[in-house]
């Protein structure tokens, strides 16, 4: 797999309300039927979520 759990990454597309360069991190992975990524999304200001999606890994880059 190329992005475990708890890795930051960055958004490289718009899905639902999660826009293209939104930092999340990754809390579920899976291998079948294909790789795929879930992806939390939380506010700066106040740690709170935001938003929760399902990327492939074509979909987000690692963030160091």
């Amino acid at each position: 797999m190329k992005f475990k759990n708890n890795d930051k990454v960055e958004t490289l597309i718009d899905k639902g309300n999660i826009k293209k360069g939104s930092i999340g991190y990754i809390v579920c992975d899976f291998t079948e039927p294909n790789e795929a990524y879930d992806v939390e999304f939380w506010n700066d200001e106040d740690s709170a979520p935001y938003g929760y999606e399902t990327y492939l890994p074509s979909e987000i880059k690692s963030v160091k």
